[in-house]
């Protein structure tokens, strides 16, 4: 069973856009995005269960630059 997070109320595009060019944007909401993001990407294309992505210590940073790669060459996207 999947189970996905709820739709973010942050506009998806402006929010690509952000996370894109490595910018911020201090608000709930667009943190709430990020994660999102974060944890669609580990789910989808990593193939982690919600358990592993718990359990384990991931460089944040190292994470976000591969999503940017990833979305750069059309292999990821936000869809859910």
């Amino acid at each position: 069973m999947r189970i996905h997070s709820q739709a973010s109320s942050y506009n998806a595009v402006k929010g690509m856009q952000i996370f894109l060019a490595d910018s911020t944007d201090e608000s709930m909401s667009f943190r709430y995005f990020k994660y999102r993001l974060l944890v669609t990407y580990l789910i989808d294309r990593k193939g982690l269960t919600f358990h592993q992505i718990v359990e384990q210590d991931f460089d944040l940073k190292a994470l976000e630059e591969d999503i940017r790669l990833e979305v750069k060459r059309g292999t990821f996207a936000l869809t859910h």
